[in-house]
């Protein structure tokens, strides 16, 4: 007990101790923050653009500023849809407070973004410890070279490092404290980092978060109605800019599958349909259940060419005009058909999915359907039946 008398008033004294703030420590901060922004602002137009994603987003800023459409980004008079516009509108609205536009500008919003992380790391390490262990954690964040290489570049990277980093340590605090306040902090942030970089957020915070909730066999705890409620909320910030997209640019529906898909080797107008005949092909190869399967699946597959059609159009440059939408310009029609063309022509990947075809034993000839898919100009409302 006399043991447990004392050590309290030493636990209590400590506490005080590191919640006391000294002017030795303030000035220190400023000392660390200073010296970060000087590094990521001094001579931040100096030197060219050396990345292509640096030029790109420069060049869709600058369009973006020209036409005044801030929805439909645009590279060089082509439709530039493979990336969400946060990053662009946050350089286009640094241009225009600036009055013009500037290398200057473009950077700032990657530095800004810099100096922001900083402070977010700053705030964790010093809710683990106190302010010397934020100071401490600042000051290694600080001395990494690719932070600054990062935060002086005009791209959506540092951008979105902020909005991970600030999403898994609201996440992190959600844990420890089972705080439901914090619910909207993180689908406010999910749903930004998802409009930076789209997939790229979701596996840099979902992944994580799933791993942990995995390991600590707490799964039910994200089938919580409040869980889902915020989850949905993200789910509309990160997923507004491609309704819009949407509802003003006939065959964007098909350009994003295309986008979604293209990882996995899957491209072309037909992406899709490509996609149904490979999921349709593996189960199959597990006994005649799996062929039954496939073969219902396989059903579908006129159908999902016909849902290409406007796809199609896009290639052919025969889009129909409709009030309230986008024209695709000709150039970008003749741009994306050779791009079809270059995909279909990639005959290694057509055999690897012909051998998987035939090893499902589906019945119709694999590269008769291969090379109705591929084929430019395709009456896909005459695709063969399977």
């Amino acid at each position: 007990m006399r043991d447990a008398a004392r050590s309290e008033p030493a636990f209590l004294r400590a506490r005080a101790d590191s919640a006391r703030v000294s002017p030795r420590r303030v000035a220190l901060t400023l000392a660390l923050f200073a010296a970060i922004a000087a590094g990521l602002f001094v001579h931040l137009d100096r030197g060219e653009m050396g990345r292509a994603s640096e030029q790109r987003c420069f060049t869709v800023v600058s369009e973006m500023l020209r036409s005044g459409d801030w929805l439909v980004p645009r590279f060089e008079g082509a439709l530039r849809l493979q990336k969400p516009p946060l990053f662009y509108w946050a350089g286009a609205s640094a241009a225009a407070l600036a009055g013009e536009q500037s290398l200057w500008t473009l950077r700032a919003v990657s530095a800004v973004a810099a100096l922001a992380l900083a402070a977010c790391v700053f705030a964790v390490g010093r809710s683990f410890g106190d302010s010397r262990a934020g100071l401490l954690c600042t000051a290694v964040l600080g001395a990494t070279w690719f932070f600054y290489d990062r935060g002086r570049t005009g791209d959506a990277e540092m951008l979105l490092a902020l909005f991970v980093f600030a999403a898994l340590a609201v996440f992190e605090r959600l844990w420890r404290t089972r705080d439901a306040r914090l619910l909207p902090a993180l689908a406010l942030l999910l749903g930004l980092g998802f409009l930076t970089k789209a997939t790229a957020a979701l596996l840099g915070v979902l992944a994580p978060i799933a791993v942990w909730l995995v390991l600590q066999r707490s799964t039910r705890l994200a089938l919580r109605p409040a869980v889902l409620g915020w989850g949905l909320v993200a789910a509309a910030i990160g997923l507004s800019w491609y309704g819009a997209i949407l509802a003003r640019v006939p065959g964007s529906g098909a350009l994003f599958s295309e986008l979604l898909l293209s990882p996995f080797g899957v491209q072309g107008r037909a992406a899709s349909a490509r996609a149904l005949v490979l999921l349709a092909a593996l189960p199959a190869r597990h006994g005649s259940g799996g062929t039954a399967l496939a073969m219902a699946r396989l059903r579908r597959l006129e159908a999902a060419l016909l849902a290409q059609r406007p796809a199609a159009a896009v290639l052919r440059g025969q889009l129909r005009h409709a009030p309230g939408r986008v024209d695709v310009h000709p150039t970008e029609a003749d741009a994306l058909s050779a791009g079809a063309r270059a995909a279909a022509g990639d005959r290694r990947r057509a055999r690897h999915r012909a051998a998987l075809l035939r090893g499902a034993r589906l019945g119709p000839e694999p590269d008769d359907l291969l090379a109705a898919l591929d084929a430019p100009g395709v009456a896909l409302d005459h695709a063969p039946r399977v």
